[in-house]
């Protein structure tokens, strides 16, 4: 663009458009760029920031005691997700979680004794989970909100009975609050999603980003295993985008952790499926005004350099950072 028509000033947080689409501060913004309302608008500030929303109202009445009871049950249920995380790390410790710890040991790669460490665990059965949750003081229509459980009175949105066995880690927030949880497969026969998300959740967000440091190099790669496997082998500054489709919700989450610049590291595929998925990247990466770097898959094998063919996780196993 030889006549840029937007002005931002990164010191006293302003921006003006001399396209006629107005100025202001980052409130103004946010709500200009996304079509938000005010409201809305503080609600991405607040998500973008890692900070519990908190909605004002002026005076007293029924609006306040709302805003209370909405709050208790925000706190209440990031407490239940809570409880379902570690009961999920307790069950990978214990006997039933024998097939996963040998799939992320013997074919992932994962230290034994890292397991605990990089908070991984796997689905029990239903019935234990119920019992579990409620023996905590959780009411089974707490689990039915939070997609813990499947809702006899609603249609499901996806099979609650593929989680058991699969191998769980949470997602969460710059608080260390879960934003949601994602469960993998370990038998590659499994008919269902490799990855499944717990449903009414965001899946989009970034997983890893509440370990990131502001203003670090950031490398991105696509799934919450790959970011531990890194998180494995010493390298802690990445963040998994659920796939290979690098979101708004994701780039913006990117945009809050300021990073000195950004390293794309997504799976080998000789297909081009991820080469189109990168260019894509790439472009809103750099529409962003991040300085972007791409390693690239296909490079020859050489001391340092990734080698044909291979994930990026296993090259990682095998050479380090």
């Amino acid at each position: 663009d030889k006549n840029p028509s937007l002005s931002i000033n990164p010191y006293n947080y302003l921006w003006y458009c001399h396209a006629g689409c107005g100025g202001g501060g980052v409130m103004q913004y946010v709500m200009k760029r996304g079509g938000l309302t005010r409201l809305e608008a503080a609600r991405e500030l607040c998500r973008l920031a890692g900070v519990e929303e908190t909605l004002v109202f002026g005076g007293a009445g029924p609006a306040t005691e709302e805003a209370a009871e909405e709050r208790e049950r925000l706190e209440r249920e990031a407490a239940l997700l809570d409880k379902f995380d570690a009961l999920c790390q307790d069950t990978l410790a214990g006997e039933a979680g024998t097939a996963a710890r040998d799939h992320l040991v013997r074919e992932r790669g994962f230290p034994a004794s890292r397991l605990a460490d990089l908070r991984l665990g796997v689905c029990p059965e239903l019935d234990i989970v119920e019992g579990k949750l409620t023996a905590a003081g959780f009411s089974v229509e707490e689990c039915h909100s939070a997609g813990l459980l499947p809702d006899p009175n609603k249609p499901p949105t996806f099979s609650l009975k593929q989680w058991p066995g699969r191998i769980t880690t949470a997602l969460r927030n710059r608080r260390g609050r879960v934003v949601t949880i994602a469960a993998r497969s370990v038998d590659k026969c499994d008919d269902g999603p490799k990855v499944l998300y717990l449903p009414g959740r965001k899946k989009d967000a970034l997983f890893g980003e509440d370990k990131v440091p502001f203003g670090v190099d950031v490398v991105i790669v696509e799934g919450p295993l790959d970011v531990l496997q890194l998180r494995a082998n010493d390298i802690a500054d990445g963040v998994g985008i659920g796939g290979l489709t690098l979101s708004d919700t994701a780039l913006r989450s990117l945009r809050a952790l300021k990073p000195k610049s950004v390293t794309l590291n997504l799976d080998y595929d000789p297909g081009g499926q991820v080469l189109a998925a990168t260019v894509g990247a790439v472009k809103m990466l750099a529409n962003a005004c991040f300085s972007a770097y791409v390693l690239d898959p296909r490079l020859m094998a050489k001391p340092g350099m990734l080698t044909v063919g291979v994930d990026p996780d296993l090259h990682v196993r095998g050479q380090g950072k």
